[in-house]
């Protein structure tokens, strides 16, 4: 199956300040990660559609849709 890369940035919604040590974790999928101290991240993940789940103490848990060209 063919790979990509999902880079990305969580942020609070309402300040726009970065999370860090946020958890993402794809739905259906053993693939995880965490944030840096500045919110940001990197996962490997097929390529396609998928979801992503984002949760961090103190925020409501969220989920946001992405897609991974081939």
């Amino acid at each position: 199956a063919t790979e990509g890369l999902l880079r990305g940035t969580v942020l609070a919604e309402r300040s726009s300040e970065p999370i860090p040590r946020a958890s993402l974790v794809v739905i259906g999928r053993r693939i995880s990660a965490r944030t840096d101290d500045s919110g940001r991240f990197t996962l490997v993940v097929p390529a396609g559609t998928g979801t992503l789940r984002i949760a961090a103490l103190g925020y409501e848990t969220t989920t946001r849709p992405y897609t991974v060209a081939a």
